[in-house]
């Protein structure tokens, strides 16, 4: 137990010496993974690329350490900063001025390039004007555009509003940023260089957690489950989008540090094509305020042949939960019950089986693709 709370908590190098003084017969492969994984945090990828290639050959059929290693062959090239002409980095507020101030205050701290800002006021009565007009200071003339709205219309419209401008619509990318994460330095290098070598991509995506150590995970890819829609009872409520959400509730160990095609990812921090936007709709106003909007979208981006890839080596900080985990009074859950009624009643059962077998496929001949690549360059297991 100390040494599980060390690896979540301690920075790596000290945490690697108490993992490594486990007896390795009897935390043999815990004791592994862990040690490899505080390596790669260390900065020693090559003596971790070794030991976790020797875990996978006992075990490979470990799907998320399958995909790990292979990353690890094959990690992402951030894309060159002339990517970043075609951006447009959207961030929207609604009464969290101090919040905002720490996010404006990292993305100007970060490599966005030739980006341009478009920062929406939505209807704030605390002093969010202040912070933004502040923010705009530290860019240059011209990058940093302020939109404010009398009154709060809600998430999907202030995402909207922002997609309308005709500035906007003349870049490839809509980079969307929530109003209290903490951004890494090359945050949109890494998207960007995500991006390359998938063709018709709806939205990318990354690894979200929590603010401080231990490292909550928040969101991962999100899939359907493979499984046709149940017929509505009378008097039932339905559930008949069943979204996988496959590291709800769990501390970052690691393992979704991978990249793969996905049906879906978090909006906290992601970057939405476009094309994609033209060929599918912008957000459906039936889910404001907020709850479920960003997996209407990434479904209907993928039913019109743009489904989601998501990078789990990029990690963006999440100062608060999501208004899904936040629901406690009664009045929120309501709020999130109704809009999943409207999620589960708004796709026919041909759209939802059609979504779920080209998401398993595409994860499938994904897996398989890196499974062989390893079986190539390491080799049968044991």
């Amino acid at each position: 137990m100390e040494a599980e709370l060390a690896f979540h908590s301690l920075p790596p190098e000290e945490a690697l010496q108490l993992v490594e003084a486990l007896c390795p017969e009897t935390w043999g492969l815990w004791r592994a993974y862990a040690g490899a994984e505080l390596l790669i945090r260390a900065g020693r990828t090559g003596q971790a690329k070794g030991a976790l290639a020797q875990l996978w050959k006992a075990i490979p059929w470990h799907v998320n350490l399958t995909l790990k290693l292979h990353d690890l062959f094959n990690k992402i090239s951030p894309a060159d900063a002339s990517a970043t002409e075609n951006v447009a980095v959207l961030v929207y507020s609604w009464n969290k001025a101090d919040l905002l101030a720490d996010t404006l205050n990292s993305l100007a701290d970060s490599n966005i390039g030739h980006a341009r800002i478009f920062a929406l006021n939505n209807g704030s009565t605390d002093h969010t004007a202040q912070v933004l007009e502040q923010a705009s200071s530290r860019f240059e003339p011209g990058r940093f555009r302020i939109e404010t709205l009398p009154v709060n219309i809600g998430a999907p419209a202030a995402r909207n509003w922002l997609l309308a401008l005709p500035e906007v619509q003349s870049c490839t990318w809509a980079a969307f940023l929530d109003d209290d994460i903490v951004l890494p330095k090359n945050w949109l290098l890494h998207l960007l260089g995500a991006a390359k070598g998938h063709d018709n991509i709806g939205a990318v995506g990354c690894r979200i957690t929590a603010a401080t150590p231990p490292y909550g995970l928040q969101s991962a890819d999100y899939n359907l489950f493979p499984t046709p829609p149940a017929p509505i009872e009378p008097g039932t409520i339905p559930n008949r989008v069943l979204v996988f959400d496959n590291c709800a509730g769990s501390t970052d160990s690691g393992l979704f540090t991978y990249t793969r095609p996905c049906l879906s990812v978090s909006g906290c921090c992601h970057m939405i094509s476009t094309d994609a936007i033209r060929k599918a709709g912008g957000f459906d106003l039936r889910y404001t305020p907020s709850q479920f909007d960003d997996l209407d979208r990434d479904l209907r981006s993928a039913l019109n042949g743009m489904p989601a890839v998501y990078t789990g080596s990029l990690a963006i900080r999440h100062v608060q939960h999501s208004s899904l985990a936040k629901a406690q009074t009664q009045a929120q859950v309501g709020h999130v019950m109704g809009n999943k009624y409207k999620l589960d009643t708004k796709y026919s059962d041909e759209e939802l089986a059609t979504l779920a077998e080209s998401n398993r496929a595409r994860l499938w001949n994904d897996l398989e693709a890196k499974h062989a690549f390893l079986l190539d360059r390491l080799g049968h297991g044991a």
